[in-house]
């Protein structure tokens, strides 16, 4: 709607108190009932109505002995100032909702391995203090993560370490150290912890090689002069492959613990793979404090899980 300026600055000469005393002189009747209904005094509810019609060039009420009634003009305008007081009170409380994260909705891009592991326990915990808020979680493959993160329409990102993106907007988070998954039937599953020399001769599962944690695996297997040769690579199925008896992995700790419950042996892996991830905010806009709040949810959630598994 075009709005001229003109018409800009009556609007924001006309006070709200003006328009709070006019509907409360038609709603009672009298100068009197309106002070009563408003908590001020009478002389002041006769001054706000009477700089409204001034400032309109309107007369509102027509003076009849001890009572006030509308005129047609005051009809008409009755109701836009009923939307008004409503507009103004959902403002208010709208405000407070925010104030106090009762309402609100956040969106989440994040990669595969924390949108399995991290999240679902950060989340149930975070919507059990904040009830009505409204989650979208997309999980992003790393191949699209660049583009996802350059368009800047999320609230917060996780994703593995290293990602390019402004220091500003990352919130790094303590690095995990890598398991050993394997089946409960395996040699190996009696070790308490598993080292990466005693996987030199085992059908191996892996991520693809464009992944961060395969490059990980792939660097410490060549420190120590060999070499890290998968019989099979998967993104998303490891533990069902390692359960399956196809073959052990290294993988992060999250997919650890999703493996973890489903019967698949956890151990410890030595020497430590570190894998380490970071939680990102726009950097074009502010921080919301929805935001915020499920960011610190989450490294408390974070540190849990790594007590939990003993990382």
């Amino acid at each position: 709607m075009f709005v001229c300026k003109n018409g800009i600055d009556e609007l924001n000469s006309i006070r709200y108190l003006w328009i709070e005393a006019f509907h409360a002189v038609a709603l009672s009747g009298t100068t009197v009932g309106a002070a009563e209904l408003l908590g001020i005094g009478q002389p002041a509810v006769s001054r706000h109505v009477a700089s409204l019609e001034r400032r309109l060039g309107l007369e509102l009420f027509q003076r009849e002995s001890r009572s006030l009634r509308l005129t047609a003009e005051g009809e008409h305008l009755l109701a836009e100032a009923s939307d008004v007081l409503d507009g103004m009170s959902r403002f208010v409380r709208t405000a407070d909702e925010l104030r106090h994260m009762r309402r609100g909705h956040l969106s989440i891009v994040a990669s595969s391995p924390i949108a399995r592991g991290l999240l679902p326990p950060a989340l149930r915990t975070f919507r059990e203090a904040h009830p009505n808020i409204t989650v979208a979680l997309e999980t992003v493959p790393r191949r699209e993560l660049a583009r996802r993160l350059e368009s800047q329409h999320f609230d917060l990102g996780f994703v593995a370490l290293p990602c390019d993106y402004p220091d500003e907007g990352l919130l790094p988070i303590a690095g995990f150290n890598g398991m050993c998954i394997l089946p409960p039937d395996h040699p190996l599953a009696a070790a308490e912890v598993v080292h990466l020399r005693d996987l030199h001769n085992e059908p191996l599962i892996g991520l693809p090689t464009s992944t961060v944690w395969r490059m990980r695996v792939d660097a410490a297997f060549d420190e120590l002069g060999l070499s890290f040769a998968p019989v099979v690579e998967a993104q998303v199925e490891i533990g069902d492959l390692v359960r399956a008896g196809i073959g052990l992995a290294i993988v992060d700790p999250f997919t650890a613990q999703t493996a973890q419950i489903s019967g698949v042996i956890v151990r410890p892996l030595m020497p430590e793979i570190t894998y380490e991830m970071a939680i990102l905010f726009p950097v074009t806009r502010a921080r919301s404090r929805l935001a915020q709040a499920l960011a610190a949810q989450a490294q408390q959630t974070a540190v849990a899980l790594q007590t939990l598994l003993h990382v």
